[in-house]
């Protein structure tokens, strides 16, 4: 049988979800852009993933709900969802999950951070391999 002796007690929030790919995040990045708007306001994305966006705060409270809409390179349609702001933290940023979102849009988000990811990934391996030649 095996446990952890030492185990981290001061959890900061817990997303209880069958699909672990939920909790999964990734910054936007500058070659392959997503954009969120409030309130038809701009806002800087953070990170985002198929369960939440986290945001730069705007004058926004802990625990609102607030319409959403999700621009994501290679996805043709403007993404509607509601979020829920779970915590804002000491560096003003609202951490949040999507409280309504389709079925469909989810599968779009997971192919935007599967996109990053691989672009990231590609980024990584020119840099060792430019290393190598020099």
């Amino acid at each position: 049988m095996f446990w952890k002796r030492k185990q981290n007690k001061d959890v900061f929030f817990v997303l209880e979800a069958n699909d672990k790919r939920l909790g999964f995040r990734v910054l936007p990045h500058e070659d392959f852009p997503a954009e969120v708007r409030i309130e038809d306001r701009p806002i800087e994305l953070v990170n985002i993933g198929a369960g939440g966006v986290a945001f730069n705060n705007v004058g926004l409270k802990k625990n609102n709900r607030h319409s959403v809409f999700l621009s994501l390179a290679g996805y043709k349609t403007i993404i509607q969802a509601t979020i829920c702001i779970i915590n804002i933290d000491i560096n003003n940023v609202c951490h949040c999950y999507f409280s309504e979102i389709l079925e469909k849009d989810v599968d779009a988000i997971h192919k935007y951070v599967l996109d990053v990811q691989k672009i990231e990934l590609r980024e990584k391996k020119n840099i060792i391999k430019d290393s190598l030649i020099s």
